[in-house]
């Protein structure tokens, strides 16, 4: 049985060759330093109260928490590494200069005191596996913790969340690395192809439809605020999104991710969008049949998948005109009438939908596709790509 070993008031020199196996590491007071290349585990926390600790160029294993409350780390060259032990958290607490911050215990969660700053001036190592990631977090949900490191970087299959590390170099989170969102200076690689064509348009004043390609095998895509990336709105698992409560003539900018075999894609183009003004603020009330800006959307189908294989009209009817569209060929053959009767509102605009079918109840081959709006007086014309 190993106790934790405490040291106060005085000084010492704890020299190498040697391995020192404590339960828990705790200065108070007192003045200590590691001489020579030796080993320090410990299986519960390292503290340190006041006094200093100078690690030299020794490897600190911990196997709980570190905790600098006050007093002085001198890191040297010295490797602090967080290993398995019984519990899979530790956690940091105060602010740290670390030579080599290492943790390759797949599964731990490290949690950085919110508003403290971890600095690494040489390696930073955080390894863990697809189905064990390393877990970095900060201990206030929604609240920096900081990390700045200086040297080098070696990060896979890292989940990090709520971390900025924008006081140094960039971290490449890489191999099955998850951006949880609420981060700063982390990249993540992917072999996902971020969506292409992301587009939006207005609704209305308080809503906007967000539309994309779809990527092959996405699991799920994430729409992410353009003005601050790492702010997540939603998750959806099809390629498109109504985005509801926004405000009058605001303008919004927005970006969107993919998530194939887990791994999350690099950010899509970004789209902006302006709401429109409230009705008697300076937009004047519709008189007559009108689409709205960007209707119809998508402009290019793949029925191949079922998520992008719809095409949305949106419109005004202020009027309650009887509207009709048809779908015709490239050759100018009529192929379908679409079906007043099923339309429905969508975030205050009326739809009608063609679902790439003809009147037969077939997917129709791939090609250009013209379409007509007949709604009272008003007639509209346009052209969509069905890829095969």
């Amino acid at each position: 049985m190993k106790n934790t070993l405490l040291i106060g008031f005085f000084s010492f020199l704890i020299i190498a060759p040697s391995h020192l196996l404590s339960a828990g590491f705790n200065v108070s007071g007192a003045s200590v330093t590691l001489v020579g290349p030796m080993i320090l585990t410990t299986m519960d926390d390292v503290t340190l109260s006041s006094g200093s600790f100078d690690a030299g160029n020794a490897l600190v294993q911990v196997g709980g928490n570190w905790n600098q409350i006050s007093g002085t780390f001198i890191p040297g060259t010295s490797t602090v590494t967080f290993q398995d032990s019984s519990s899979s958290l530790s956690s940091l607490t105060g602010s740290t200069a670390f030579y080599s911050l290492q943790c390759v215990s797949a599964g731990k969660t490290l949690t950085f005191a919110a508003g403290s700053t971890q600095t690494v001036r040489g390696s930073l190592i955080f390894t863990g596996t697809v189905a064990n990631p390393v877990r970095v977090r900060s201990s206030v949900s929604g609240t920096y913790a900081y990390l700045t490191n200086s040297g080098t970087n070696t990060v896979n299959n890292v989940d990090a969340q709520d971390n900025n590390a924008s006081g140094g170099l960039p971290i490449n989170a890489e191999s099955a690395s998850v951006n949880s969102g609420h981060t700063v200076n982390w990249f993540f690689s992917a072999s996902a192809n971020p969506p292409s064509g992301f587009t939006g348009i207005a609704l209305g004043v308080s809503s906007i439809s967000w539309t994309w390609n779809a990527v092959t095998a996405a699991t799920s895509y994430r729409l992410y605020d353009a003005d601050a990336p790492t702010t997540l709105i939603t998750s959806v698992a099809i390629n498109n999104f109504i985005e509801t409560g926004l405000s009058p003539s605001t303008t919004y900018r927005r970006v969107v991710t993919a998530i194939v075999g887990g791994v999350e894609s690099n950010l899509s183009n970004s789209a902006t969008v302006v709401t429109l003004n409230n009705v008697g603020s300076g937009s004047p009330t519709p008189t007559q049949f009108s689409l709205l800006p960007g209707s119809p959307y998508p402009r290019i189908l793949t029925p191949s998948r079922p998520e992008n294989r719809r095409l949305f009209f949106l419109f005004n009817n202020p009027n309650h005109e009887s509207v009709g569209i048809s779908i015709y060929d490239f050759q100018n053959r009529k192929i379908r009438d679409l079906d007043a009767s099923a339309s429905a509102p969508i975030a205050g605009a009326e739809t009608m939908v063609w679902d790439v079918k003809d009147d037969s109840g077939h997917i129709v081959p791939g090609g250009i596709y013209l379409y007509k709006i007949k709604a009272g007086d008003v007639t509209k014309t346009g052209g969509v790509v069905v890829a095969r």
